[in-house]
């Protein structure tokens, strides 16, 4: 018997793929195996692309299960292999933000609050201590020398702000050197600390960056940071025809259903060469396949998918029907 997917349908819509969804994130392999051989010759991985490439649900949907997976070649006896994944954000506060990442991945839940937060603060301290300071946080933390540590910094382009904010305040004409200051000297030692423990030996760490590719420029403002991209920098790849074919039919076949060939064609038209187009078509095949299901079919039409809007009107659509619904719950308030 066929066992049931672990999803309760084929496409997460607009938001990116994560880890939870490999087993539905098809048509990136080759790209997937690309990144792995990068990884396997220097620990530093830059992944760049174009807002709505797939970068973010490339590296946490098929790079990070990969290498949990033991597709990442390291150690002459890959059974012994542990591996820790830790992702962050950098957001307003990149130290604090890997510090609390850290300690739910070394420990996670079992903590009362009031000592989860002590944990954090002892963890962010250490981080801050040195350019060392993450070697120094994973042991305080338990994690032993013999593991591997696999860092997503997520949205890294976030770190920049403070070059963004500066041009914000030479245009408003306001002025606070001493804020300014302190955001550049954050960013400096936190890019310095992530580039230094990609050099340590013990516990072996993996740094994987995702940025946006019209932020490149910005990194001429950290020292080592434009090097260390130019060697391992991973331009996220358009998906090919036959791979964006692949993304349509293999999820649905995890859930038995068929999708009209004409209706196929009609998708990879629609989205063209346009890989800002990705979440657009997981959106309009996400309300499909469940406009296909409310009618009990196992089959993806073409209907099904005019229906909905296609990839250029399942969006606004779908918006529509929330507000048209959000108005009648207060049409019958008022009542």
């Amino acid at each position: 018997m066929r066992s049931s997917p672990p999803f309760d349908q084929p496409f997460p819509g607009l938001r990116p793929y994560d880890i939870e969804d490999a087993g539905r994130f098809f048509g990136r392999h080759t790209h997937v195996a690309e990144m792995i051989a990068l990884l396997e010759r220097q620990r530093f991985l830059a992944v760049v692309g174009a807002s709505g490439s797939g970068k973010s649900s490339l590296v946490r949907a098929g790079l990070l299960p990969a290498i949990s997976n033991g597709y990442l070649a390291v150690d002459s006896n890959p059974d012994d292999e542990v591996w820790r994944i830790v992702i962050t954000r950098p957001g307003d506060d990149p130290y604090g933000a890997l510090a609390e990442s850290l300690v739910k991945n070394a420990l996670g839940d079992a903590l009362a609050e009031d000592a989860h937060a002590e944990r954090t603060e002892d963890t962010l301290r250490l981080l801050r201590s040195s350019q060392f300071g993450l070697a120094y946080a994973l042991r305080d933390l338990g994690i032993v020398a013999t593991d591997y540590v696999v860092l997503l910094v997520d949205q890294f382009e976030e770190l920049f702000r403070f070059r963004r904010e500066d041009l914000q305040r030479r245009h408003t004409g306001i002025a606070d050197e001493i804020s300014r200051s302190e955001l550049r000297n954050d960013a400096n030692a936190f890019v310095n600390l992530l580039l230094k423990s990609t050099e340590q030996t013990e516990p072996r760490v993996f740094v994987i960056l995702t940025m946006r590719s019209d932020f490149l420029g910005d990194c001429d403002a950290f020292i080592g940071l434009p090097e260390a991209i130019s060697r391992s920098q991973y331009l996220t790849p358009r998906l090919t025809r036959a791979q964006l074919e692949e993304a349509i039919r293999a999820p649905l076949r995890l859930f038995e259903t068929h999708i009209e060939d004409a209706l196929v064609t009609r998708i990879l038209n629609d989205i063209g060469t346009e890989s800002d187009q990705l979440p657009l078509m997981q959106h309009a095949l996400m309300r499909a396949w469940e406009h296909a299901h409310d009618r009990k079919s196992t089959e993806l039409r073409i209907n099904d998918y005019e229906d909905v809007g296609g990839v250029h009107g399942a969006l606004n659509q779908h918006a529509n029907e929330i507000l048209s619904r959000l108005g009648d719950e207060t049409t019958r308030k008022r009542l």
